[in-house]
């Protein structure tokens, strides 16, 4: 087995897992539904997310993509109505 430089190895950060996962899970055949390798196989070797998507035949091409980005309420966006002015843990107890 070969070694393999640190250059050559491309890590995924968390926007890119998710969509690499929405796009596995959302393929419309599952008979003809390619594995989680072969999509990444497809994204190393230089296709975009959105040609990949429509490749394999996913239909609602834009929200899987968005999966990727910064949730609502994330780095100043709008805070969710759940939330007490204190964020989410303000409504916390303490229980002793």
């Amino acid at each position: 087995m070969g070694r393999t430089s640190q250059s050559q190895v491309k890590w995924l950060d968390f926007n890119e897992i998710s969509i690499l996962l929405a796009l596995e899970a959302n393929q419309p055949d599952p008979s003809h539904a390619k594995s989680a390798s072969e999509i990444l196989a497809m994204r190393r070797a230089g296709e975009g997310w959105k040609v990949i998507a429509r490749v394999l035949g996913c239909k609602d091409v834009d929200a899987i993509l968005n999966l990727g980005g910064q949730p609502r309420g994330a780095h100043g966006g709008e805070r969710p109505t759940t939330w007490s002015k204190g964020g989410p843990k303000a409504r916390r107890r303490h229980v002793a």
